[in-house]
């Protein structure tokens, strides 16, 4: 049996103008391959539905990557 650890932290970050602020960072072992979609540099987000499309994307992805 294969395992990959994959971490993904998520820390709400507070408020600006109304909207929750979001920050995501990604841990992997060190045998897990890179995967997409790559992180934005600074990993923040004011939208939370940006943020929820782009955290689905990762997770599917982290999917692919584990196997």
């Amino acid at each position: 049996m294969r395992i990959a650890d994959i971490f993904v932290v998520i820390e709400r970050m507070g408020v600006v103008n109304g909207a929750a602020q979001y920050r995501m960072n990604v841990c992997t072992n060190e045998k897990v391959p890179p995967y997409g979609p790559q992180l934005p540099y600074p990993a923040t987000w004011n939208n939370p539905e940006q943020f929820r499309q782009f955290l689905l994307a990762k997770s599917m992805a982290n999917g692919a990557a584990r196997v």
